[in-house]
Parts: structure tokens; C-alpha cells; sequence
């Protein structure tokens, strides 16, 4: 008996859930997606950017015998922070975002709009065709995400259908769908010496800061960046969202603006000018500098370049110059930022390299929904290493000086730095000019006894200073080694004794021209003859 009446209530179950499909339920099929209106398409989705836009995703959904007789609410579920465009509606509507929803019936569509909430959008009060059996299709749109979430590969969609049949709540699901493969869209920033583009080079020539680096026809350097994917950059057209309806809703799937990026030069010297482009392009895309309207190319460059430089001084050492996209990309492509630093002589102190780092912009701190699109998440990327600048320096030793027992000893020092022995008796190098200090090591050193500048001062290119040990450290014995922020310093000393007198004495030596030494803690260029 009590076998029947198990089999009666399962029998009886059974039929009571095919007369609730039967009466009301909605069934949906499987979901498709669409991308820039092409069907089966799902976009590859920059993982820098924080508001994505995403496939189209669609369902066709069925009544059953009975049709809902109150509105429905349609939810969608991402698997990553759902960031659509905020958007502010006038009451009773709730709804937050740009997301919408369009419930398309016999040729005529009705369009919802969304409330965003962490990972899901939420549209409220749908209403569903109230024809038995009828068919209808969902499509939600306008679906943007936060692709740089961590770990994220690839984007998917699913929703729910909630409504009411006859006091009955019911929920129909559909299934989760691909919107999206997420991929890096840009490559890592590269320097190439001098002009051209290409790869990362090993090494750079310092620049050095006695002679400077002028203004030329020569970039100092090209910085190199690549877009990996053929959408990497879009203007503000590719940047619009699925679905932009006209009329009283303009706000609705527009973007803020167009893609940009962002050069970053850092550990810039003080004294340096930077020199960019106002423009560059390449497959298809111009980028174009935010703000540049005054041009201040010196001759030497804009002669050699035929494209217009703008100037940038380092603020604490940083260039930051933002360049905005138009045009539609049509491929990966190597981009090149030819980069002039002009720097005088003596003007900046060494130091070490100057890096590059392009990165996506605008970027910030995304909300949910979104206040701008597009917005990109900063850049976490290694900075390429490029260019240092050195001190040209030459550091003479004189290995015995001496100011006791009736002796002392002379030294004159001279910046041959200009000569004749170019053509027609012009000079082979770069004039420079410096003041040499002095450190003693030995009996009776002064206090300092490092860093003793030269009592003359600087000295100039072409020029020689004289003076004894007794002015500057009397009662001083030992050796001397004087460090010029010259190249082609040659020193001599001569050393007396009751010069005046029979029993007088005078010997005289060169400066040896060290290689190497007292150098390695502060990066100097030394000069070896």
C-alpha cells in the first residue's frame, strides 16, 4: 500500500510540474552574441581598460499557455565589475547606467534601461508580450566591464527572467555566454639610440654634462611602443557603446571621449628641455598632442624632423605628455616617439638613466557604474631604461706637495679644453669650464680638507691658475689630488726651497692624469691622455 501511495505522489508531481510549464512558464533558448553587429562575434577586450564594451547577447523567450500579468524583471550576470556609463534619469526611474535592454516583438522594439550594481544589471519593470505561446527576443547591450580585474581571461554573460504568472513568481534562466577574450593590447615601452624605430638597445652613450647635448637634427633617443591587438586605440566613434539612440536620451551608449595615451619621461635632469612631436601616426591612428598649440622647435630640429616638436621642461624631474587618438585602427603596428634632449654645458649634474613608460589614458579609479568611458586602469609596467647623464671630470694627483721646513710648492693647472688643431686652426673639442677643488692627504691638512676649491675660482677653456700650497693649506705635506669638471685638465707642480738663496733648490713634476680612480662611487667620466 504504501508502495502505490509513493508511486501516486510521484505520478501526481510530476504532472503538477508539466501543468505549471504548460500554464506560464517562459521558456528562453540558448543565447547568441553579436559584435559591432556581426553575428557569432565576440570581441578580444583590452586588459588595461577598465570599461570594456562587450558582445550583444541575446535570447529568444517563449510564453507558455498563460502570460505574465504583472512586469518582469531581467538580470544580467557577469563574471567581472559590470562598469557601463552612470547615467542620471529623472524619477520614478531607478535606473543608473546606459545598459539597456531591448525586447524586440512582431517588428516593434521597447528599450529598458539598467541598474548597475557590482556585477550584475538589473532591469525592472518589463514587460513582456501578453500573447500565449508568442515568441520575443531579449537583447542586452551597452555592457561594459572592468577587464584589468586580476586573472581575468575571458568575460562571460548569463540572466535571469523573473516575473509573475497568476500570483505565481517564477525565474527563467539563460545560459552563460562568451562576451569577451581578454588580451594585453600593449606592448612593454622600448628606447632605440638615435632615430628610426625598432627594438630595445643594450646601451646608450651618456650624455655628458660638460658639454651638454644641443639642439640637433639627431634625436637623442626614439622611444618605441606597440599596439598587440587591431583595435588597441579607438577614437571617440570606437569608443561608443552598441546601442546610441538619438533623441531625448543622447547620453545613452556615448563615450566621454576617444582613446589616449600617456609618455612618461622620468629622472629627467632639472636644467634638460624635452623635444616630442605634436603628432605621429601609423595604421590608421594619429595621435595628437593634448594641448600643444604654441611650437617651439629650435632650427636644428624642425629642419631635420619636417613634423612640428613641442617643448617640455621636467617638473621634479618629470615629463608627462598626454597624446589623444583619432582614426580607426587597422592592425598592430610599431609606433615611434622621436625624443631630443637639449641640455648646455655644465648645466646639469650626472646622474642616472632617464626612463620611458606609454601607457593607456585616461585612467583613474573606476566606479559602477562608470563616470567616464573609456577609462584605463594606471599602468604597472617596468619604465624603459635609457640614456644617463655623467660629469666630465679629470682628477690629477700630485703625489708630493709640501709647505714645512722651508719648502712649498706651486701648482698651476690649465683647461686646454680649446686648442688649434682642427681645420683651419679651429678647436677639436667642446670648450668647458669649471672650478677645481683640491683634496689633501697627509701632515697638516686643512679643515675641510676635501672639496678646497681653487682660491681663482673657476677656470676657463683655454686658460691656466697658479697658486701655492701656502695660500691654500699652509703647514700642509703630503699628496694632493685635484678633481676639475673639465675634460683636458693637465696640471704641473714645482716645489722650492730658499729659491733666492745659494743654498736654494727647485724641482718641478707633472700631474699624473688618474684613470678610474675616486670615480666609481659617483658614476664620473674620467679622461685618460
Amino acid at each position: 500500500m504504501s508502495n502505490f501511495r509513493t508511486k501516486l505522489l510521484g505520478i501526481a508531481a510530476v504532472a503538477t510540474a508539466f501543468a505549471g510549464v504548460s500554464f506560464g512558464q517562459i521558456t528562453c533558448a540558448a543565447p547568441t552574441t553579436s559584435y559591432s553587429g556581426v553575428a557569432g562575434i565576440n570581441p578580444t577586450i583590452r586588459v588595461e581598460s577598465q570599461t570594456e564594451l562587450v558582445a550583444d547577447y541575446s535570447s529568444v523567450c517563449t510564453n507558455g499557455a498563460s502570460v505574465p500579468t504583472t512586469a518582469a524583471t531581467v538580470t544580467a550576470l557577469l563574471n567581472a565589475p559590470e562598469t557601463s556609463k552612470a547615467v542620471a534619469f529623472a524619477a520614478p526611474s531607478t535606473a543608473n547606467s546606459d545598459a539597456v535592454l531591448n525586447v524586440t516583438f512582431g517588428g516593434a522594439t521597447t528599450t529598458y534601461n539598467g541598474t548597475v550594481s557590482g556585477s550584475t544589471v538589473t532591469f525592472n519593470g518589463v514587460t513582456i508580450p501578453g500573447v500565449a505561446a508568442s515568441s520575443y527576443t531579449l537583447q542586452i547591450q551597452n555592457i561594459r566591464v572592468n577587464a584589468s580585474n586580476p586573472g581575468l581571461t575571458n568575460v562571460t554573460e548569463s540572466a535571469n527572467l523573473s516575473y509573475t504568472v497568476s500570483g505565481v513568481s517564477s525565474t527563467t534562466g539563460i545560459a552563460a555566454a562568451n562576451v569577451g577574450f581578454v588580451s594585453p593590447s600593449l606592448s612593454a615601452t622600448t628606447f632605440l639610440a638615435g632615430g628610426g624605430n625598432g627594438g630595445a638597445v643594450a646601451a646608450f652613450a651618456a650624455i655628458p654634462a660638460c658639454t651638454g647635448n644641443a639642439a640637433s637634427a639627431t634625436p637623442a633617443f626614439t622611444i618605441n611602443f606597440k599596439s598587440l591587438l587591431p583595435g588597441a586605440f579607438k577614437s571617440i566613434t570606437g569608443e561608443q557603446g552598441s546601442f546610441v539612440p538619438g533623441g531625448a536620451s543622447p547620453l545613452i551608449g556615448t563615450a566621454s571621449s576617444g582613446d589616449q595615451i600617456l609618455l612618461t619621461l622620468a629622472n629627467v635632469p632639472a636644467a634638460a628641455t624635452i623635444y616630442i612631436p605634436q603628432t605621429f601616426a601609423g595604421a590608421g591612428i594619429t595621435f595628437t598632442l593634448v594641448g600643444s598649440t604654441a611650437i617651439t622647435t629650435p632650427t636644428a630640429i624642425a629642419g631635420a624632423a619636417g613634423n612640428p616638436y613641442v617643448a617640455f621642461t621636467p617638473v621634479s624631474g618629470t615629463v608627462a605628455a598626454t597624446y589623444s587618438v583619432t582614426g580607426t585602427s587597422t592592425g598592430v603596428f610599431t609606433y615611434a616617439i622621436p625624443t631630443y634632449v637639449v641640455v648646455a654645458g655644465n648645466a646639469a649634474g650626472a646622474q642616472g638613466a632617464i626612463t620611458a613608460l606609454v601607457s593607456d589614458a585616461p585612467t583613474g579609479t573606476v566606479a559602477s557604474p562608470a563616470a567616464s568611458v573609456p577609462l584605463f586602469a594606471a599602468s604597472t609596467a617596468t619604465p624603459a631604461t635609457g640614456p644617463t647623464v655623467t660629469i666630465c671630470q679629470t682628477s690629477l694627483l700630485f703625489p708630493f706637495v709640501t709647505n714645512q721646513l722651508g719648502f712649498d710648492t706651486g701648482i698651476a693647472i690649465a683647461n686646454t679644453s680649446t686648442d688649434a688643431l682642427g681645420t683651419s686652426g679651429k678647436s677639436i673639442t667642446t670648450a668647458q669650464t669649471g672650478t677645481c677643488s683640491l683634496s689633501f692627504f697627509g701632515a697638516g691638512a686643512p679643515t675641510p680638507s676635501f672639496g678646497v676649491a681653487d682660491p681663482q675660482g673657476a677656470t676657463a677653456s683655454g686658460t691656466t691658475h697658479a697658486f701655492t700650497i701656502s695660500a691654500v693649506a699652509p703647514g700642509f705635506q703630503g699628496y694632493v689630488i685635484a678633481t676639475c669638471p673639465f675634460q683636458f685638465a693637465h696640471a704641473f707642480a714645482f716645489i722650492t726651497y730658499n729659491l733666492t738663496q745659494n743654498n736654494g733648490v727647485a724641482e718641478g713634476y707633472l700631474a699624473e692624469v688618474l684613470s678610474g680612480r675616486a670615480t666609481a662611487s659617483v658614476g664620473a667620466e674620467v679622461v685618460t691622455f
